[in-house]
């Protein structure tokens, strides 16, 4: 299992992660009480693999998730809005940000079904649910994936427990702030979801096969806040997998 941090400075998001090693079958894993300043950790070589979108195995050279945006550094893979050779740091008030592509199937049914407050497939800006010609799936381009290297079929669960969030605010309205991972399993359309890192709950499930993925992107939309007084986004990301089925709300047809 990993646990991982999220930190988005009304914008900026970190998580981390420590790799599996070894190989062939295992009976459970867990990654965890790995942090990285909006960071996602994780090793390209483990049995649990998380990759960045642009990685090889994933979408390479047809990602438009940069290596400043999504990457590794010290073993762990890292999603950031604040970077050292950056002077900006966070998302504006008054905006919407995508990391990753949002398939047309993916946004109806992670985004607009599950009705998180302050987002919907409306807010998409890459993909084929956005307006204009666009038409890639998450598969073909996100944020980052989670794959099974090993030589079994497990069930997978992704868990978000969030520690903060700009609606925390007595000044924030749920609708004003949203940021949701939303992801989508190989070839399993119905198995689209959407998590939203304002939740403390946020919980999904899924069996990937040897070889298989869940693809994962991030939307962010902010309203009208006041930056200078809005806590960030921040909590722990955590994969759980193992022969037994997790706890989570099982996102397979």
């Amino acid at each position: 299992m990993d646990r991982r941090k999220f930190l988005i400075a009304a914008g900026g998001t970190a998580v981390g992660t420590s790799a599996l090693v070894g190989s062939g079958a295992f009976s459970s894993a867990q990654i965890r009480n790995r942090e990285a300043n909006v960071a996602v950790s994780a090793d390209d070589a483990a049995l649990i693999q998380l990759l960045p979108g642009h990685h090889e195995d994933v979408a390479g050279d047809d990602s438009t998730v940069s290596e400043s945006r999504v990457g590794y550094e010290d073993g762990q893979l890292y999603i950031s809005f604040k970077a050292d050779n950056q002077s900006g740091n966070g998302v504006n008030a008054n905006s919407t940000y995508q990391v990753g592509a949002l398939g047309e199937e993916d946004a109806e049914d992670g985004l607009d079904k599950q009705g998180i407050a302050g987002i919907s497939s409306d807010d998409v800006l890459y993909g084929s649910a956005a307006p204009g010609p666009s038409d890639n799936e998450i598969e073909d381009d996100p944020a980052f994936a989670l794959c099974n290297e090993s030589d079994e079929t497990y069930e997978f669960e992704l868990t978000y427990d969030a520690d903060s969030a700009p609606t925390d605010s007595s000044d924030v309205d749920d609708e004003d702030a949203a940021a949701v991972l939303v992801g989508s399993a190989d070839d399993t359309w119905g198995a689209a979801f959407a998590m939203d890192m304002t939740d403390n709950a946020g919980r999904v499930s899924t069996e990937l096969g040897p070889g298989e993925c869940l693809y994962v992107s991030l939307i962010i939309n902010v309203g009208d806040v006041d930056s200078t007084d809005t806590p960030d986004w921040e909590g722990s990301l955590v994969v759980n997998a193992g022969e037994d089925p997790p706890s989570g709300e099982n996102i397979d047809n």
